[in-house]
C-alpha cells in the first residue's frame, strides 16, 4: 500500500455526548484537543488511544488553537475566551480580554510575533500578550466591503444575507496581514497597522442562503495553503474551489455528489504540504484530492455521520502509512 495512502490510526467514541465542534492537534501530533457542544474540552492521546483529560465548562466550545509555549487558547459559544496553561493539570485559566461577549467562532496564533486573531460575533479583534499569559485586544478590523448583489434584478424588499461572520482567519506573510474568510463577505486579506482591506476575493459559488437548522457552532470553510499562495473554499453548494492568493478565478474544483443537505459550510483542509485538500460531506464521508489535478484519490469513512468537523460524539483519526511508522 503506497505511504500517501491514509489508513485508520484511532476511533474515540467514549468521550463527547453531543456533537463534535473542533479539533486540534498538537505540535508533532501526539496529542489531540477536542470542543463539543456538550461544554467538554478533552485532550487525546492519539497513540495510546485515550483520554489524558477533560475540562467540562457551561457552554459549548467553538474554537481551540494550540500556543505550543503557553497552553491551549479554547473559544466559547457564550463570548468566554480563555487560555488553558497545563491542559492535564489545569491548576489555572487566564482570560483574553476582547471587550466583547460574542460567539468565538476562529482563531490563529502567529508563531513569531505571538499575536492572536479571533473571529467573534460580526467582529475580527487582532489581540497581544501584555504580561505572561494575559492577552488583551489592540486592534478591531472594520467591517468588510459588502459583495455585488446576487441577483441585481430582484424585487427591492429581497435581502441578500448581510451577517458578518468571519469563519477562518490565517496570518499572512507576517502579522501585519490578516486573511479573514467570511460567510457572506468573500474572503478578505487586511492590512493589521491600517484597518484597510488589501484585496478581496469574490468566491464563484456564492450561497443564497444558510440552512435554518445549521447550529451556531458550525466550523469555518476555508483554509490557506501551507506556501500561502492558495485559498481553498467550501462554496456551500457542491464541493470545494481553489483560488490564488488575491484573485477571484478558480484554479481547480473538487466535487462531491449533489445532496439534499446543502448549504452548511464543512471544515477544509490541506494535506501532504499542500499537495492534497480534504473535505467532510453531508454522505458522512470525508474526501481526500490531488490539489493539482482535482482528481479524487481516498474516500475516509466517519461512520455514516455529517463530517463537518468531527460530527457527532465519534472522532475518526487517520494517518498516512508512513507518518504512522513513525509515530507509533
Amino acid at each position: 500500500m503506497p505511504d500517501g495512502t491514509y489508513l485508520p490510526l484511532q476511533t474515540f467514541k467514549d468521550g463527547h455526548v453531543d456533537s463534535v465542534v473542533c479539533l486540534a492537534f498538537s505540535r508533532g501530533g501526539k496529542h489531540l484537543a477536542s470542543g463539543g457542544e456538550d461544554g467538554n474540552i478533552i485532550i487525546w492521546d492519539v497513540v495510546e488511544g485515550h483520554q489524558l483529560s477533560r475540562i467540562h465548562m457551561k457552554t459549548p466550545i467553538l474554537s481551540l488553537q494550540w500556543d505550543f509555549a503557553l497552553g491551549l487558547f479554547c473559544g466559547f459559544q457564550d463570548g468566554a475566551l480563555l487560555l488553558i496553561p497545563d491542559v492535564v493539570n489545569v491548576n489555572s485559566t487566564f482570560e483574553v480580554l476582547t471587550g466583547v461577549k460574542a460567539p468565538v467562532y476562529c482563531m490563529d496564533l502567529h508563531s513569531s510575533s505571538r499575536e492572536l486573531a479571533i473571529g467573534l460575533g460580526c467582529e475580527v479583534h487582532v489581540a497581544k500578550e501584555m504580561t505572561k499569559a494575559t492577552y488583551a485586544t489592540f486592534t478591531v478590523l472594520p467591517e468588510p466591503t459588502a459583495l455585488p448583489s446576487r441577483n441585481p434584478d430582484a424585487d427591492s424588499n429581497t435581502n441578500d444575507d448581510i451577517r458578518v461572520r468571519a469563519r477562518a482567519v490565517y496570518f499572512f506573510k507576517n502579522s501585519r496581514k490578516l486573511v479573514v474568510a467570511y460567510l457572506n463577505h468573500g474572503i478578505v486579506c487586511w492590512d493589521v497597522s491600517t484597518r484597510s482591506q488589501v484585496w478581496v476575493i469574490v468566491p464563484t459559488h456564492r450561497h443564497q442562503h444558510i440552512c435554518e437548522n445549521i447550529s451556531i457552532s458550525s466550523s469555518g470553510h476555508a483554509a490557506l495553503s501551507p506556501d500561502r499562495r492558495y485559498v481553498l473554499v467550501s462554496n456551500l453548494n457542491n464541493g470545494l474551489d481553489l483560488y490564488p492568493i488575491g484573485k477571484s478565478n478558480v484554479l481547480q474544483a473538487y466535487r462531491y455528489p449533489a445532496h439534499a443537505d446543502k448549504n452548511f459550510p464543512f471544515t477544509v483542509d490541506f494535506l501532504q504540504d499542500g499537495d492534497a485538500v480534504v473535505c467532510g460531506s453531508p454522505s458522512g464521508k470525508v474526501a481526500v484530492w490531488n490539489t493539482k489535478t482535482g482528481v479524487h484519490v481516498q474516500t475516509l469513512s466517519h461512520g455514516g455521520l455529517k463530517c463537518y468537523c468531527g460530527t457527532g460524539c465519534r472522532i475518526d483519526i487517520y494517518c498516512q502509512g508512513s507518518w504512522s511508522k513513525q509515530l507509533l
